[in-house]
């Protein structure tokens, strides 16, 4: 069978591509537990790849996918190149600033804010319409509730310590239904329809995770994306079509574990991405090509990037990509230095076809994070902050 044909099947355990990458198990738990964990928003804790920036396009051979089912009719091989993105300049974001690292996010145009009020512990504070306003009757559990994503009518998901998770919507938190023998849930995203992704954690003589889908049709039942026997399987973002991006993973006998870049539709079906021609295990500090973010066509990993619809996939070098727009622009930071204790620190900036931009800064504020870019990549939200601590919440606005 034809590897494009190949690729477009449902996944069965020999459809999977040999390990590419060498994880060791201290690692996979400590990620766990960071992503379930209250998460610092202004924290960069990735170790960047450093050197010039390079891309290497992947369009032949096993590492060319088909196109996504239902995209359209087949067009050019090669993605058009993105427009320039324009001269971007910086203003405070509309949320108060805090003294202290807080988790925050933002809707993809960074007009919706959720927090964690920090006089206030186990309440959130939403900004929206210019105001802000405190929500109260967050769901109990195993710990504070924080809030892990938002969209552009207010409603956000999130989960008080390890569950209960639930979503705040119209006024009122609904406690999710879960799939059975869940541990512990990490929510990851809701896109514009009200669809729901996160990850279960199984503690209780298992040890693999499973990604979870809520459509909006039917929050009522969870829906356990397809996962082969054997794999664990986690939700990083969710398309407004909703397209979910993520990744299976795998221990084999001797140790090592086998990474595989996953999309999923609402239709049940499953899609291998290719792994980028040129990828080595070194790349990306050894942490595998996994995707973490989505915007139409385009999904950006930890050193990769690939496309939906013409089944391409690169590499990349010398930024550290968090979001991508619907041009396939990158956003993410570059390093600005390497302190004797192996952190990074780094500069937000735009990658635009090879070229890194740099996003102006706050000269007492010359680095940050970023949480939101809006899907033509006009406006960005983030943090901007100091090595000691001093914080506060950014916007930029492009194109103008």
């Amino acid at each position: 069978m034809h590897d494009d044909e190949e690729m477009l099947r449902r996944l069965r355990v020999d459809d999977l591509p040999p390990s590419m990458v060498d994880l060791n198990r201290a690692m996979r738990a400590g990620r766990r537990r960071e992503r379930m964990g209250a998460v610092v928003a202004g924290g960069l804790a990735a170790v960047l790849a450093l050197g010039t920036v390079v891309v290497v396009a992947a369009t032949t051979g096993k590492n060319t996918a088909a196109p996504w089912p239902g995209a359209g009719p087949e067009g050019s091989r090669s993605p058009e190149p993105a427009p320039p993105l324009g001269n971007c300049t910086i203003d405070e974001a509309p949320v108060a600033s805090q003294s202290r690292m807080i988790k925050i996010v933002a809707n993809r145009s960074g007009q919706v804010f959720v927090m964690q009020d920090p006089l206030k512990s186990g309440n959130l504070l939403r900004w929206m319409d210019g105001r802000q306003e405190r929500i109260d009757g967050v769901p109990t559990g195993d710990g504070y509730g924080t809030a892990a994503a938002v969209n552009g009518s207010g409603a956000f998901v999130g989960a008080s310590g390890y569950k209960p998770a639930w979503v705040y919507r119209d006024g009122t938190f609904t406690v999710l239904p879960l799939p059975p023998d869940v541990s512990a849930m990490s929510m990851v995203g809701i896109n514009e329809r009200g669809d729901l992704i996160g990850t279960a954690f199984y503690w209780d003589g298992r040890d693999d995770t499973r990604a979870v889908l809520w459509p909006a049709s039917q929050q009522g039942t969870p829906v356990l994306l397809a996962t082969p026997a054997g794999w664990s399987s986690e939700a990083m973002d969710i398309a407004d079509d909703g397209t979910v991006v993520g990744y299976l993973s795998h221990r084999t006998d001797n140790g090592p574990v086998d990474i595989t870049p996953m999309a999923w539709g609402l239709d049940g079906s499953a899609r291998r991405l290719p792994v980028p021609a040129g990828w080595t295990p070194a790349r990306a500090g050894k942490r595998g090509p996994y995707p973490i973010a989505i915007a139409g066509d385009w999904v950006v990993g930890a050193g990769a990037r690939w496309n939906l619809r013409t089944g391409t996939a690169e590499v990349v070098e010398g930024l550290m990509p968090m979001k991508v727009d619907k041009y396939g622009r990158l956003f993410g930071n570059v390093p600005l230095s390497v302190p004797d204790n192996g952190s990074t620190s780094g500069r937000p900036a735009v990658w635009v076809n090879g070229d890194v931009q740099p996003l102006p800064i706050y000269p007492d504020r010359p680095e940050g994070t970023l949480f939101s870019v809006s899907l033509d990549g006009r406006r960005i939200t983030g943090t901007s902050y100091v090595t000691s601590g001093a914080f506060g919440t950014a916007t930029w606005t492009c194109g103008r």
